[in-house]
């Protein structure tokens, strides 16, 4: 209890509900799963500029 001259202003109480280690692991691991399967390779990085150029190498 926090107090200003003597008279109770706020009290402290825990936050919430916190995980333990177990649900901690498995929300991170569905996590990284759904990232998993939204992976998209996208065009090779030796090429990523070919757009700006024509045929000729012209812009």
């Amino acid at each position: 209890m926090l107090t200003r001259h003597g008279q109770p202003v706020a009290r402290v109480v825990p936050v919430g509900y916190r995980a333990n280690a177990d649900e901690k692991r498995r929300v991170l691991h569905a996590v990284r799963e759904a990232a998993r399967s939204k992976i998209d390779a996208g065009p090779d990085a030796a090429r990523s500029q070919d757009f700006l150029y024509d045929d000729d190498g012209l812009p």
